[in-house]
């Protein structure tokens, strides 16, 4: 898949062991839920990613990245991403 997309919704952080940074949004209403997915590597150094604030809740952000994979039976669509906006 080559496709470039823009995914905009409120999303949810956690860190992962390695320390990268997964964000998830969920989109659509049908079940089971269908939801975005973005990994951020620990590496890249995002400095926002420190802020504690973003593993609490959900945050208003906009994705420009590129499709990974889709797969149907989880509806999980995951982007590498390319710019984050808050």
């Amino acid at each position: 898949m080559s496709e470039f997309v823009s995914a905009t919704g409120r999303f949810t952080a956690h860190r992962t062991d390695s320390g990268d940074v997964v964000l998830r949004a969920r989109y659509g209403s049908g079940e089971p839920s269908a939801h975005v997915k973005i990994t951020c590597a620990g590496s890249e150094g995002r400095g926002e990613f420190r802020n504690e604030d973003y593993y609490t809740g959900e945050f208003q952000a906009r994705c420009l990245g590129k499709v990974r994979t889709w797969i149907s039976g989880t509806g999980e669509l995951t982007l590498d991403p390319i710019a984050i906006f808050r």
